[in-house]
Formats: structure tokens, sequence, C-alpha cells
């Protein structure tokens, strides 16, 4: 499988009890964002990942990674998300 190519990936971490700041975000600062950079906000759910990394809903601008979304998983969502986006990426 090819990679997709983008010059840079911004992750947002994010949950489903502030998936209203999330939107906020969207209709604010990030318009604004230099069309080389793609963001994704990062939620925790295993259901819908099953048993990959990750899995990227691109209408939504949303990675959701296979850990737990609470505060307590911050690490694993961050380290699961990133060999994720390293898998189907090919970013600078």
């Amino acid at each position: 499988m090819e990679k997709i190519k983008v010059d840079f990936i911004l992750i947002i971490l994010s949950c489903y009890k502030y998936k209203h700041k999330a939107l906020k975000q969207k209709e604010t600062w990030l318009k604004n964002l230099p069309s080389n950079i793609k963001y994704f906000h990062i939620i925790g759910d295993k259901k819908i990942c099953d048993n990959k990394n990750i899995h990227i809903d691109f209408n939504e601008n949303i990675i959701y990674c296979n850990s737990d979304d609470d505060y307590n998983s911050l690490p694993s969502k961050v380290i699961t998300t990133l060999e994720g986006i390293n898998e189907l990426f090919d970013y600078k």
C-alpha cells in the first residue's frame, strides 16, 4: 500500500468528553492552517479501531486510536497514534 504524502501532520489530543472544543477549533484557528499541514484530533476508541493502531475519519479530521479515551491513557494515545501515522503517511 502506498503511503499518503503530506508535508506536516498536526495531532491534537482530544476526547469524546471535549468534542465541543474540537468543533470550536475547527471553526476558528484550524481554518487558517497552511495547506501543507494536515491536522487530526486524536480520540481513543478501541471498538472503532478493532485490531489496528488507528482508524482515520478523513471527513472529520479525526484519528481514532486503539487506546482508552481517558487522561491516564494520554501516553498510550500518543504512541499508538504515531505508530499508526508512521504506517500510513509519508511526511517530513
